[in-house]
């Protein structure tokens, strides 16, 4: 996990550390199972937080990467340049 240290309105590190082991992880599986009954799959997840947004990817079905952006943040265009990103890597 990694953050910028001047983050203003960021969450605690150890909820953020449940937040990446345990909430992201289901929210991806249960979005992803739901997308592929009819839904044409899934891409990612936005969560809106009280202080932020988080944008969730899965890179693969052990492994996903999660951006916090802010509330002015362009979060179609943040999940989209994951999405390149990511497709470079692999």
């Amino acid at each position: 996990m990694w953050s910028r240290p001047d983050l203003a309105n960021a969450s605690d590190s150890e909820s953020d550390r449940y937040e990446e082991l345990l909430v992201n992880p289901t929210l991806l599986l249960l979005v992803k199972q739901r997308g592929q009954i009819d839904c044409g799959g899934m891409d990612y997840v936005i969560i809106r937080y009280g202080n932020f947004f988080q944008v969730v990817k899965e890179i693969d079905p052990e492994t996903h990467i999660s951006l916090a952006v802010g509330i002015d943040g362009d979060l179609i265009r943040v999940a989209n340049r994951m999405s390149e990103v990511l497709a470079t890597r692999t």
